[in-house]
């Protein structure tokens, strides 16, 4: 009976887990599309590193023209601003991602090798995870505070 318990507690810890996941890489991986698309609006081309790159020849008509250098500058910057924004999205999928790594690993369990060790060991490790966490920013919040307190 403990055993049974301890599997719908696991189980109903993933099935949250992972409907908290697929609404996260909804909403992160839409804005990091949104934002290539902006950017291809704006006259760039977004590369497979996530680089933004701006068509120079735009803007050969305009070399004699006075601000022709602030437009190379303007253009310049603007590359690295998409860039920099569609790193910032790409990282904020990749953190989401990780979280959802360390939340299902500590659902299921999952524990280092000197704790598996000690566990079998006295008779335990076997079986399901009757302390099983549904909610990924619960499980770092946890693992954020334990690495914390090693400072």
């Amino acid at each position: 009976l403990k055993e049974f318990k301890a599997g719908q507690t696991q189980a109903r810890a993933f099935a949250s887990i992972l409907l908290d996941a697929y609404g996260q890489f909804g909403v992160l991986v839409k804005n990091v599309r949104d934002l290539t698309v902006d950017a291809k609006k704006k006259g760039f081309t977004i590369d497979a590193e996530g680089r933004a790159h701006y068509d120079f020849d735009k803007l050969a008509p305009y070399r004699n023209d006075p601000d022709y250098d602030k437009a190379v500058q303007d253009a310049h910057k603007a590359e690295e601003d998409w860039t920099r924004s569609i790193k910032r999205g790409v990282k904020a999928v990749d953190d989401a991602d990780q979280g959802v790594k360390l939340a299902l690993h500590d659902a299921a369990g999952i524990k280092s090798f000197f704790e598996d060790f000690f566990d079998r060991a006295f008779g335990g490790g076997e079986g399901f995870n009757e302390n099983a966490v549904g909610d990924i920013e619960l499980v770092e919040a946890r693992e954020a505070k334990k690495y914390a307190n090693l400072v």
